[in-house]
C-alpha cells in the first residue's frame, strides 16, 4: 500500500475550493471537499491509477477526476509514495504553470 502525501499547495487548493463554495453553501462546500479527499483514497491501493495529464502527456503526472475538479498527482515507486500536487478546476489549463 502506497503512502499518500498531500503537498501544502494541494491542501491550499482544497481550502480555496471549500471557501469559494461555502460563500453560497457551507454544507455543499463540506461535501465537495470530502469528495475530493475521498477520490484520492484509491491511490493507496492503486498508486499508478488515473489519467495522463493532457498538458503533460509525457510526464509522470497523473490525475484523478472528481467532476468538475481534477487532482494532479505523481507516484514515486521507489519510495511507494503518491504526492498530491494540485486540485484544479477541470477548465484550468496548467501548461504554462508549474506543479510542486
Amino acid at each position: 500500500m502506497a503512502e499518500v502525501i498531500w503537498t501544502e499547495p494541494a491542501l491550499a487548493d482544497v481550502r480555496r475550493v471549500f471557501e469559494f463554495i461555502a460563500d453560497d453553501s457551507p454544507r455543499y462546500a463540506a461535501i465537495t471537499a470530502d469528495r475530493i479527499m475521498k477520490a484520492v483514497d484509491r491511490l493507496i491501493n492503486f498508486p499508478e491509477s488515473g489519467h495522463a495529464v493532457p498538458e503533460f502527456p509525457d510526464s509522470h503526472y497523473r490525475q484523478v477526476l472528481m467532476n468538475p475538479y481534477r487532482v494532479i498527482h505523481r507516484y514515486e515507486p521507489a519510495a511507494d509514495r503518491v504526492f498530491i500536487l494540485a486540485v484544479l478546476h477541470s477548465r484550468r489549463d496548467i501548461s504554462k504553470g508549474d506543479l510542486a
